[in-house]
Parts: C-alpha cells; sequence; structure tokens
C-alpha cells in the first residue's frame, strides 16, 4: 500500500473492523469487516509458473481464512456473507474478497491467467488458527505496516 492509499484501520471488536481507502479513483471507501463465528482457519496459496514464452519465473501468494462462521463485507454499495476470506498483494494494493475456498483458491490461482496459461501451479497448505482474525490481520500492526 502506498500513503496516497491513505489506510485507516478502526478495530470495533475481536470480530469487527472497519477499514477506509482509497480506490483508484481517489474516493475513500469503506468496507465494514465481521466475522461472525468462533475463530478461522489460515491457509497460504502459493501460485506459481513461468510465462508461456518461458522466459519469466512468476509466483503470487494469498492468505485464506475460513471461519467457523462466516465473513461478512459490507461497502456503502454492496454486501456479501461468506464462508472465506482472501487477502493478497495485487500490485501497490491489497484485495480483499469473500467466496468459498475453492473459487478463492481459483482468484489466486489466476492471477497471472493471461500470461500464463498451461505451466501454472498452485500449493495450498495450513498455516494453523486464529481466534482474532480481525485485530491481527486488518490492525494498524499488521496491514498498516505495509503502508
Amino acid at each position: 500500500l502506498k500513503p496516497e492509499h491513505n489506510f485507516k484501520s478502526n478495530i470495533l471488536s475481536a470480530n469487527k473492523a472497519i477499514i477506509s481507502i482509497n480506490n483508484k479513483y481517489e474516493e475513500e471507501v469503506q468496507h465494514a469487516i465481521t466475522a461472525t463465528g468462533g475463530g478461522s482457519d489460515i491457509e497460504v496459496c502459493i501460485m506459481y509458473g513461468t510465462t508461456d514464452e518461458g522466459s519469466k519465473f512468476r509466483s503470487h501468494w494469498g492468505l485464506i481464512l475460513q471461519q467457523a462462521g462466516k465473513w461478512e463485507l459490507k461497502t456503502s454499495r454492496s454486501a456479501a456473507s461468506r464462508k472465506c476470506i482472501l487477502f493478497h498483494h495485487m500490485g501497490d494494493g491489497i484485495e480483499i474478497g469473500i467466496g468459498c475456498i475453492g473459487c478463492l483458491r481459483k482468484r489466486v490461482m489466476n492471477v497471472y491467467a493471461g500470461e500464463i496459461t498451461e505451466d501454472r501451479n498452485l500449493i495450498c497448505f495450513d498455516f494453523g488458527k486464529s481466534k482474532a482474525a480481525v485485530g491481527r490481520f486488518l490492525g494498524k500492526e499488521s496491514l498498516g505496516v505495509n503502508v
């Protein structure tokens, strides 16, 4: 994240946070993120491969947190509730998305879909559990450090 993204994090409780960031149009967008269950299983997914010409190695990774309950993500324009949430680095920003575990694994896998069509690999592995994922992953001491 760049300083001009104006990242702000407000941890309201162990299971709820509001983050705001400037989008690509320099408008501030707020995201209310709530975990409704008692904890999350953490999974790291790593995609790797070479471009179709075989000249460049590409890799990408994302964290998927699978809630015992659900993850709720609300903005002024939309709201959704799903079992898993994905955090992954995209250029100079971060994408946060919710969905089923298979869908989010595909998002990590397809980051370089335009460049890598055949030699793409995905490895996912368990990274433990967290009962305080909202504060640990969205707070100023974690995501905020990346500014």
